[in-house]
C-alpha cells in the first residue's frame, strides 16, 4: 500500500512541476509579445500627442509590469 501512496505522489509532483513550467514559459512568450505590441502601438501613434495615447501607454506598460510580476512569483514561490 506505501508503493501506491509514494506512486500517486510521485506523479503529483510530476504533473505540479510540468504545469508549473509550462506557465513560466506562456507567461515569459506573452511579455515578450507584450513588448512587441507595446513598441508597435509608439510607432503607431508617434506622431499623435494626447492623452488618450499616455493612458494607452500606461495600461500597456502596467500591463507588462503585472504579466513579469506573476512570472516572477511563479518561478520563485511557487
Amino acid at each position: 500500500m506505501d508503493i501506491v501512496n509514494n506512486l500517486t505522489i510521485i506523479s503529483q509532483i510530476e504533473i505540479y512541476t510540468i504545469a508549473k513550467w509550462l506557465l513560466e514559459i506562456f507567461l515569459f512568450v506573452y511579455s515578450i509579445i507584450s513588448v512587441v505590441v507595446i513598441r508597435q502601438i509608439k510607432f503607431m501613434t508617434i506622431t499623435i500627442k494626447s492623452d488618450t495615447n499616455k493612458l494607452i501607454f500606461f495600461f500597456a506598460y502596467f500591463h507588462l509590469a503585472v504579466v513579469l510580476i506573476i512570472t516572477l512569483i511563479t518561478s520563485v514561490i511557487l
